[in-house]
């Protein structure tokens, strides 16, 4: 027997009495209820406080809108190398495919989930690796690597040759259709009574899985014409290019890049490689790997690149003391434990291995401010959730770009991908080692 207080109609009434008699609690009931929690804890002097000026600040492109998807990781990569074309060329503005991409990314990936299960389809199905494949048979979540794998074997287009389609922003639909072809395919590969059965199984799937795919984004283009128009007014007509021709041509850097985390597990030693396995959307493909630094070491490599013109991809866990309207991050921007009248105070490491925190968005950084004592006080981030809120048609501020306190980032920042040589020298080393394995169902997957 336990010692803690029953819940019953008498605590339940003490408890009532308690809080219908409390002041405060009745004012945070009436605000709340009223305009919502984020509009009732709203700390006006944070927002004040951080100053959307950046010394530091790269192009601002026009952003662009994942809207009703899970293709941040995607959009922020993309994005990031959008911005050196855009200077060579003289351009106000310009896009990648995101849906063309998103095409083959789902193709490789349910070619990637029925060779896991293929190989594993003696392992009982409540086995922790199993089930990790049949939660995320088709999910829209990735890593920079990702981007990395697909680009180097399908190439990229600009966004004219492959628009943006209902099911490329709204994934839902095709997302629970591709499921539930792989895991239909999943338990007959399972049942097979022989590997040959098997094999036929798996490529029977890959092609409905390919036709549902199809349906619901288009086929991708082959080849196209790259054209444009310049700042100046100049009309340019390059000619016909291969997706793969065109990502050789202007982006030779994409794989380049290199991934610092920082690791809040005290366990997770520093200055060391950790790669997750199965953390991949390619067979043979990159996994996703990175090198665990000190949050110093980190900011540096961010700060470096930025100055050198570089944006920087960047994951982040993006609904925590998040004002998206007024473009804000900030640990006070919401005064939540004043309005609860209870104690949320919790350490990073904390809230990572409790499941309250982890990476849920990627975003690109574009922009810092430094103190007068030469610390970073701010960084300016580039979003792809549009430039107004979805519900009232409001123009947010910053048209999309937002600001970001270093101590939100400090406290909710967890990768960046970034070019080696803004990697410090020491770390070098460090890139080429055998990484150490994490399983499948890691945190930091």
């Amino acid at each position: 027997m336990n010692s803690f207080v029953p819940l019953n109609q008498e605590t339940l009434a003490h408890l009532r009495s308690q809080l219908l008699d409390d002041p405060a609690a009745t004012r945070a009931r009436n605000a709340v209820t009223s305009v919502g929690i984020d509009d009732a804890a709203l700390n006006r002097e944070a927002v004040v406080k951080l100053d959307h000026t950046v010394e530091h600040k790269l192009d601002s492109l026009a952003v662009t809108d994942q809207k009703r998807s899970g293709r941040c990781w995607l959009f922020a990569a993309l994005n990031v190398h959008r911005h050196a074309i855009a200077k060579k060329l003289n351009l106000e503005n310009v896009n990648f495919s995101h849906s063309y991409v998103q095409y083959f990314d789902k193709l490789e990936r349910s070619r990637f989930f029925l060779t896991e299960i293929r190989a594993r389809r003696d392992q009982d199905i409540d086995h922790r690796v199993i089930a990790q494949l049949l939660r995320f048979a088709a999910e829209d979540g990735g890593w920079y690597g990702y981007v990395g794998n697909l680009v180097h074997k399908y190439g990229v287009v600009p966004d004219y040759a492959m628009p943006e389609v209902e099911s490329a922003g709204n994934t839902r639909e095709l997302n629970r259709a591709l499921s539930h072809v792989l895991r239909r395919g999943a338990c007959r590969i399972r049942d097979a009574e022989n590997d040959t059965e098997a094999d036929a199984i798996v490529d029977a799937t890959l092609r409905d899985a390919q036709r549902v795919i199809t349906v619901h984004l288009g086929a991708p283009p082959t080849e196209f014409m790259w054209q444009y128009r310049t700042k100046d007014d100049t009309f340019v007509r390059e000619g016909m290019f291969a997706p793969r021709e065109f990502a050789e041509k202007y982006l030779p850097d994409f794989n380049n890049m290199v991934v610092l985390a920082e690791d809040p597990r005290s366990d997770k030693p520093k200055n060391t490689r950790f790669l997750v396995e199965l953390c991949t959307n390619v067979v043979g493909g990159q996994e996703h790997n990175y090198v665990n630094v000190d949050m110093s070491v980190l900011k540096d490599a961010v700060a470096a690149s930025i100055e050198a013109g570089e944006p920087v991809w960047f994951a982040c866990d993006v609904n925590r003391q998040f004002n998206r309207k007024l473009g804000v991050w900030d640990p006070q921007v919401l005064d939540l434990a004043g309005v609860y009248g209870v104690a949320l105070d919790s350490t990073k490491e904390e809230r990572f291995i409790s499941g309250e925190s982890q990476p849920t968005h990627a975003m690109v950084l574009s922009g810092f401010d430094r103190n007068s004592d030469g610390s970073i006080r701010a960084w300016r981030v580039e979003n792809s959730w549009g430039s107004q809120l979805n519900d009232q048609k409001t123009e947010l501020v910053g048209a999309g770009y937002a600001t970001m306190s270093d101590e939100w980032f400090e406290d909710n920042v967890f990768y960046v991908a970034i070019k080696r040589d803004f990697v410090p020298e020491k770390l070098h080393k460090v890139l080429d080692t055998e990484p150490v394995r994490l399983p499948a169902y890691d945190l930091m997957f």
